[in-house]
């Protein structure tokens, strides 16, 4: 048996590994939304060495190299329903913590024997405490540095799903964290491992199933929607440059350049919902916006992309033209404006709405 294959199964019990299995690098599923991802909401994006965009530079390599195999591995966690949202937190990064202390075991015994390959992990890389890309600077720990897979497209719930081992998103009492490593050994071909059953199942909600459920959303907050609608993605009403003339353009976050044009196709629905007007501090746009894309995420659409009714007015002046922020400091409420994308909202009748696409 192969030195890498034997060890991982000599030692698959006392592993937290609870998943382990080699696949045709054509089983792994990339989707160019998992970027946008990226960009739109987390915090890690162009502020470390190991995200979006310096990670397409991982992702080229993958790609070039024509690596015949993958070594997808996960490890399985419940959390107690009880637990507070600050406990949840702790719990998702002690075992992103765990997945990457895994990878680099991996790693270093891939690099023991010799076989060529490239590690993924899972989350942002914790190698150092502050990442030197937010000063400029080159990375300092470059053979220790972990990308995730997320960071160069890959679809993770339907990569694993495929291979065998649910995850589902969002998790409820259950956190499930995964990497993997592309290879050329074929002495791998055939190695899988199985200690626990995933503790999560993967969500598939149909747009029947999401268009009543946030029809009922809309139903039981009232004070902040009007009304909702699910249409495909082709029928939205596209009407070009719409922001070639706007003051707000290079002024924040929403508009281009920052928000580029999207290929709006990758997804195949939209849910368009109104915001209900109102003077009301606690039931302003924002609050709706956020709400309305936690509903959806909840259901499962995981790579959902939410768009704005135009620029955002969180921070005012945006904290775009503020030379001494990096970073967007409200990423939950980034997104990029509806008519960025060259969508006309006025077609939808008056009023202020929201787009998630799914």
């Amino acid at each position: 048996m192969n030195p890498i294959a034997s060890t991982l199964l000599k030692h698959r019990r006392d592993s937290p590994i609870a998943f382990l299995k080699n696949v045709p690098t054509s089983s792994v599923v990339f989707d160019e939304r998992t970027v946008y991802k990226c960009k739109y909401g987390c915090k890690n994006f162009d502020r470390k060495h190991s995200c979006p965009p310096e990670s397409f530079k991982t992702k080229k390599k993958v790609k070039g190299r024509q690596y015949r195999w993958v070594l997808l591995f996960a490890t399985t966690s419940k959390i107690p329903r009880k637990y507070s949202k600050y406990r949840r937190r702790l719990e998702n990064y002690i075992r992103e913590n765990e997945i990457q202390r895994i990878s680099c075991d991996l790693d270093a015994l891939f690099n023991e024997q010799g076989v060529a390959h490239i590690t993924l992990s899972g989350g942002s890389c914790h190698r150092c405490r502050h990442c030197s890309k937010i000063k400029g600077e080159d990375c300092i720990r470059p053979s220790r540095m972990q990308t995730s897979m997320e960071a160069i497209g890959i679809d993770c719930v339907k990569t694993m799903h495929n291979a065998g081992f649910d995850f589902q998103m969002p998790n409820i009492d259950s956190i499930n964290r995964c990497g993997c490593i592309f290879h050329n050994a074929n002495a791998l071909r055939g190695l899988e491992s199985r200690t626990r059953k995933s503790n999560q199942k993967l969500l598939r909600p149909t747009i029947a199933q999401t268009t009543k459920q946030c029809r009922e959303f809309i139903l039981s907050n009232p004070e902040l929607f009007e009304s909702v609608r699910v249409v495909p993605v082709a029928r939205l009403p596209i009407k070009k440059r719409l922001c070639h003339n706007c003051a707000n353009r290079g002024e924040n976050y929403a508009c281009p350049p920052y928000s580029g044009p999207i290929d709006i196709s990758l997804w195949n629905h939209a849910i368009v919902w109104k915001w209900r007007e109102n003077e009301c501090e606690e039931l302003n746009y924002d609050r709706a916006f956020l709400e309305f894309h936690r509903k959806v995420f909840s259901l499962g659409h995981y790579l959902s992309l939410s768009l704005r009714d135009g620029p955002c007015d969180e921070c005012m002046p945006c904290a775009l033209k503020d030379n001494n922020h990096s970073e967007c400091p409200h990423r939950r409420l980034l997104a990029p404006s509806i008519q960025s994308q060259d969508i006309d909202a006025g077609e939808f009748g008056s009023g202020k709405y929201g787009i998630e696409l799914i």
